[in-house]
């Protein structure tokens, strides 16, 4: 009869703190959920930015993607926009590309556009630019 009256009252507690925790445990599981999705994010930045990276070396115009919001559109959000003026006196917006892990040590590309929203040109620099 003890061995029942224990059995039962560990079922009977432990299912309350089961239930009691639960807020903390939906928390977990949401940030699990949430490294899922930013896992994907970051191999989805890191695929784009490879592909940026083989055009801007094999020497690509760019032709297609001339507009600002098509280059977005292809290669992804910038991980910095500045806008900066050139020592004629005509600002350029400045969008900095690189690996969404690597922040000082990687390759980044420059790409450089005017007032209108029309590429100008595009730089690629750091460790290996010249590969």
């Amino acid at each position: 009869m003890l061995y029942l009256l224990v059995f039962v009252c560990s079922l009977v507690f432990s299912s309350c703190a089961v239930v009691a925790h639960m807020d903390q445990a939906m928390v977990l599981k949401d940030y699990s959920d949430n490294k899922d999705d930013q896992a994907a994010y970051v191999a989805d930045c890191s695929r784009k930015f490879d592909e940026l990276l083989s055009a801007v070396k094999a020497g690509s115009s760019f032709r297609e993607y001339s507009r600002k919001p098509d280059f977005i559109a292809r290669f992804g959000e910038p991980v910095l926009t500045q806008v900066v003026q050139l020592p004629e006196g005509q600002p350029e917006e400045r969008l900095l590309y690189r690996y969404p892990t690597r922040y000082f040590d990687g390759l980044k590309v420059y790409v450089f556009f005017d007032t209108a929203g029309q590429l100008k040109r595009v730089e690629h620099v750091g460790k290996g630019a010249q590969d």
